[in-house]
């Protein structure tokens, strides 16, 4: 990862986000208070090729880690129209339901304390 654009994609290939949406900062990274962030790995700015020379795509992942004793609302990076950030994971919840708490139209998402959550970016 090099946290910049590759190829043609929109965003940065490795991005680091607050809880307030903002990108991580030097200080943010040398603060001791800091217990809550999230990355985002941008599965359009993979630079390499498969055996037929074709750019490599993948999924675009958002993971969000909260080692807080107190939930976190985390405000979550923005979407192009007709995109979403879809649950995958939340170790909040037990293994055997499936994740809740976040709809199409979500700007944030209640990160419960001590825990991740994974989401995918879906849509068009």
């Amino acid at each position: 990862f090099r946290g910049s654009k590759v190829g043609e994609s929109e965003t940065e290939d490795l991005t680091w986000f607050r809880p307030d949406g903002a990108l991580m900062t030097g200080r943010d990274w040398g603060n001791p208070g800091t217990r809550c962030f999230g990355f985002r790995i941008a599965g359009d700015a993979i630079d390499d090729v498969d055996e037929h020379g074709h750019p490599v795509v993948d999924d675009t992942l958002l993971i969000l880690l909260n080692a807080h004793t107190d939930p976190i609302d985390f405000v979550l990076p923005k979407t192009r129209a007709k995109q979403y950030w879809e649950l995958l994971l939340d170790t909040y919840v037990p293994c055997c339901e499936r994740p809740k708490g976040l709809t199409r139209q979500a700007k944030s998402f209640k990160l419960e304390a001590h825990s991740l959550a994974v989401m995918r970016l879906g849509g068009t």
